[in-house]
């Protein structure tokens, strides 16, 4: 959603916004893994996976960068605007140092949660516990949505791609602070 769209919301006369950010290289390839195999079929994800599955995965990444212009676009937004209620917070943080990543997100909405009590809830939603929770509901077979390797676009990426995501996003890794 971009900021433009996020702004016609109605809110309460008191809130806040936590707006999760993650590189977008990184989103290129979590999409094209998920669109690829792992996501549910819903909505356009079928089309997505049919088109992918006849494509060479340079193609298919490359094709996924084009197919998420729009969203680079909105993404974008956000930090064209500064809203003193709206928090950005890298996705890397969450990922790489929970514990302090949530709790300075509670300390800027004014939550007063104990650290225990985030360290609990933190090490019940692991990728690994949420991955184990999901493979339960699907059938035999079928792959999780919480894939076991990670998206990182530096082991994805030769030169063209980040050449051809230059074109198509511009400078947001830039902006993003990436």
């Amino acid at each position: 959603m971009s900021y433009d769209l996020y702004e016609e919301i109605d809110k309460p006369e008191r809130y806040r916004t936590i707006y999760i950010a993650r590189d977008p290289r990184d989103i290129v390839v979590s999409w094209y893994r998920s669109m690829k195999s792992s996501h549910v079929l819903m909505g356009k994800v079928g089309k997505y996976r049919t088109e992918l599955e006849l494509m060479s995965v340079d193609a298919g990444l490359h094709n996924c960068i084009d197919a998420l212009a729009l969203k680079f676009a909105a993404i974008r937004t956000w930090y064209k605007n500064s809203d003193e209620l709206v928090k950005i917070v890298k996705f890397e943080a969450l990922r790489d140092n929970p514990h302090e990543a949530f709790m300075t997100i509670l300390d800027w909405c004014e939550l007063d949660v104990p650290g225990e009590v985030v360290v609990s809830v933190l090490d019940d939603y692991t990728k690994a516990k949420m991955r184990e929770r999901d493979l339960r509901r699907r059938h035999e077979g079928e792959e999780s949505h919480y894939r076991l390797g990670g998206s990182d676009h530096r082991t994805s990426f030769p030169v063209e791609h980040y050449r051809h995501f230059e074109r198509v996003a511009g400078d947001l890794v830039d902006v993003m602070g990436y």
